[in-house]
Parts: structure tokens; C-alpha cells; sequence
């Protein structure tokens, strides 16, 4: 008889820890299985399987922080753009204190060419964190100066 993944990690005696807190942890275990499996799908050039893996890791996975960035960023690096802007402003939506997620965001409206849009999404990081050097991208302001 087989275990399914979400099965085999409930399985672990997790007594004295709430039961809130051990589904959280077999939540992001599992999100992540699927996450590094869409990775490695992609590696190899199986687009169709990664992004299944990817997915999965969303559905499960949908309501973790780290979740909605990390999708935004893969679908990014693998040339889905739509995707990526749709995952950036999730994950701003899901953790909207982030200058990360906001940096991010900045970086998928920059990719499509949303100039204006990506400005503000750098604004927004930099007034939430004036020292995250990555949403002082020179990149997006130099392009702007054209607009």
C-alpha cells in the first residue's frame, strides 16, 4: 500500500504541536515538492509537466507568502509574462506589507513594458522599505525618461 506525500508527512507524530501549525508545516512541505519539481521539469525542457507541478504547488500552497512570489519569479525566468504579472500582483494582494513582492512586481509590469505601472510598484517598495536596494532599480528610470 502506497502513501500519498500529504498522507506520509501526517503520518510523523506531531503531538504537542497544534494542529494548525503541523497542517501549515504539511502544507509548505508539499507546496514546495511540487514547486522543486516544477523546477526540475523545467530544466529538463518539459514545459507541459512543469507547469502542472507548478500549479499544483498553487493550489495547495495558495495562501502561503511564499508562494504567489516564488510562482511570479519562475513564470518570469521561463518566459510566461501573463503569468508572472498575475502571480506578482497575488502576491502583493497576499502579503502587501512585502517591498519584495512590490519589488517584483515593479520588475513583471517593467518586463511588459507597463512602464508607469513599474515605477509605481518601485515607489511602493521603496516608501515600505527604504533600504531594499533592489526596488531602486536604475533600469526602470532610465527607460522612463523616453516615455
Amino acid at each position: 500500500m502506497s502513501l500519498s506525500l500529504k498522507d506520509y508527512f501526517k503520518s510523523y507524530d506531531l503531538s504537542g504541536i497544534q494542529n494548525k501549525y503541523a497542517d501549515y508545516l504539511v502544507k509548505d512541505i508539499i507546496a514546495q515538492y511540487y514547486f522543486s519539481f516544477g523546477e526540475y521539469y523545467f530544466s529538463g525542457g518539459d514545459k507541459k509537466k512543469s507547469l502542472e507541478n507548478f500549479e499544483k504547488c498553487d493550489q495547495i500552497g495558495n495562501d502561503l507568502e511564499w508562494v504567489s512570489n516564488n510562482l511570479g519569479v519562475a513564470y518570469s525566468e521561463k518566459g510566461f509574462k501573463e503569468k508572472a504579472l498575475e502571480y506578482a500582483q497575488k502576491s502583493v494582494s497576499v502579503n502587501p506589507s512585502s517591498s519584495r513582492d512590490y519589488s517584483n512586481l515593479g520588475v513583471m509590469y517593467y518586463q511588459q513594458k507597463k512602464y508607469n505601472e513599474a515605477i509605481e510598484s518601485y515607489n511602493k517598495a521603496i516608501r515600505l522599505n527604504g533600504n531594499y536596494s533592489e526596488a531602486y532599480n536604475f533600469d526602470i528610470l532610465f527607460t522612463a525618461i523616453d516615455i
